[in-house]
């Protein structure tokens, strides 16, 4: 896994990171198979703007690779298509409160998350929202 956060200003912060995973089978009748269901790739880009100390933002994009079908572990199936998903994020701080307000899959792709040998598929979450509350004890 690769990592790096770089600070472009005083309020505003890139960050991203890449992982590689070789989930491959070692022994066994599909040694050397790829897992199925496990993205060889994945990474995650981050922009990050502090408005002021109290309000933040957050827009990212996540990425995940193609992945053969869950089951297929004799990788003899095409395999699930990678995607690319877009989010967004706005935090406000008050005192001891923090609300959070996320936006998932802003731009309403349609994409499997993933997918089986028996061909049922999985499709992603439509654009949702979360909000959440929290009060830090002291």
């Amino acid at each position: 896994m690769l990592e790096s956060r770089y600070d472009l200003g005083s309020k505003i912060s890139l960050s991203g990171n890449y992982t590689y995973t070789d989930a491959t089978f070692d022994s066994g009748v599909f040694s050397g198979n790829q897992i199925s269901g496990v993205a060889e790739n994945s990474a995650r880009v981050d922009i990050n703007y502090a408005i002021s100390s109290a309000i933040n933002t957050n827009l990212g994009v996540t990425y995940i690779g193609s992945h053969f079908l869950s089951g297929d572990n004799a990788n003899d199936l095409s395999k699930v298509s990678g995607y690319s998903v877009l989010d967004a994020k706005f935090v406000y701080t008050y005192m001891d409160w923090r609300f959070n307000l996320r936006v998932n899959n802003i731009t309403n792709r349609q994409y499997a998350e993933s997918a089986n040998s028996f061909g049922s598929i999985f499709p992603s979450p439509e654009r949702n929202f979360l909000l959440t509350i929290a009060w830090n004890f002291r």
